[in-house]
């Protein structure tokens, strides 16, 4: 038995997921704020900034966790793995249509997708490979880009052409709609967490299930590390040139993003898997390990306060009226600062307060599985 199937943690693994977590926080926070610069944002539709790719992270993340998951569970039954398993899918489920019903409990048109419950199904749908060969997992990928390719390329709807990757006529919008109801959609016509992106959020879990089962197989040396290398930089050739066919949109999760953002997170897993694991380097980065380590339930809790403060918590102005205390905080001016560093510091601020409430948590040793 090699020492990485003996280990517990890996602290690469912990660190890269508590970066992401930082991360979608700190995009999610300021997604209204208007004077931060537009590469820290989502792209608007076609293109890759920094917001597209931490959410595609964690779902790579959470492949290489579940390779590790699954084998620390191997004393325990078939059957008990299973129903833990699936309790924590349905309590995410939950809890992500819950978190869209507290954005106005008087209405009854509840968004159903979103990002917990796309976590959620796709984890479902990743699981019954997390005891495979690498090979295997990645064969089984492969064929999901090439269905998630034919699908946006061929498949034509009642308005629109194939291979449309216009916002208000794709494919992905119409089966929501069909699905859903224009009611209970982010959008009226499209949802980013919708039915179809099901195929491509597994497939980032299985592609990160492939590089954890090709760790846990073949242990830490230079010849791993190579292969995770030149896996990384293949997936993010082959994402770039089919970008000429299927361009890169994050919303649409098309093939070209998919392979593309699996390759970058290849690549950032194995840089930081040579120096915290391999070479034992300590690093600044080691602040974000109990951010990792409750990863789940901190970025939850950031998605209700957002709520709160955006919808609950009111402010009175000088003329009486009431202001929520996310606008009040996004609003107010920091002498000799900028409306752009004032809130680029202000997001900073959020993400510390979570990365301080893990610290507590991660120092009293309280780990919230979820």
């Amino acid at each position: 038995m090699t020492e990485l199937k003996r280990r517990n943690r890996i602290l690469s693994l912990d660190v890269f997921r508590g970066i992401t977590v930082a991360a979608m926080i700190f995009v999610n926070i300021t997604a209204s704020a208007d004077a931060i610069p537009y590469f820290l944002h989502h792209a608007e539709w076609e293109g890759l900034y920094f917001g597209d790719l931490v959410f595609p992270f964690f779902l790579f993340i959470g492949g290489i966790s579940m390779a590790f998951a699954f084998a620390n569970k191997k004393n325990k039954s078939l059957k008990q793995q299973w129903s833990h398993f699936i309790s924590r899918i349905i309590i995410l489920f939950v809890l992500g249509v819950f978190i869209n019903w507290i954005w106005d409990p008087t209405s009854l048109n509840v968004r159903i997708p979103g990002v917990l419950q796309l976590i959620a199904l796709s984890s479902l749908f990743a699981a019954p490979f997390a005891k495979n060969k690498s090979r295997w997992i990645l064969l089984v990928a492969s064929i999901l880009i090439l269905v998630n390719s034919i699908i946006f390329l061929y498949v034509k709807i009642s308005h629109a052409q194939p291979g449309t990757s216009d916002h208000f006529m794709n494919i992905m919008g119409w089966i929501d709609v069909q699905t859903f109801g224009s009611n209970h959609i982010l959008n009226s016509n499209f949802d980013p967490e919708g039915i179809l992106a099901l195929i491509p959020s597994t497939v980032l879990l299985l592609l990160g299930l492939t590089l954890g089962r090709t760790l846990q197989n073949n242990g830490e040396n230079n010849k791993t590390l190579l292969q995770l290398f030149i896996a990384g930089i293949l997936a993010l050739l082959i994402g770039f040139i089919l970008s000429y066919w299927i361009p890169l949109v994050k919303q649409l999760w098309t093939s070209s993003f998919i392979l593309i953002t699996a390759g970058l997170g290849t690549l950032i897993f194995s840089i930081l898997y040579f120096y915290l694991d391999i070479k034992k380097i300590k690093s600044i980065l080691l602040i974000t390990l109990p951010l990792g380590r409750n990863a789940l339930f901190i970025y939850i809790l950031s998605m209700i306060v957002m709520v709160l403060i955006e919808c609950y918590v009111m402010i009175p102005c000088s003329d009486g009226s009431l202001i929520s205390l996310y606008e009040y905080i996004f609003s107010y001016d920091i002498p000799f600062l900028g409306p752009m560093c004032e809130q680029i510091l202000f997001g900073l601020l959020f993400v510390l307060f979570y990365m301080v409430i893990a610290a507590v948590l991660h120092r009293k040793k309280i780990y919230i599985k979820l």
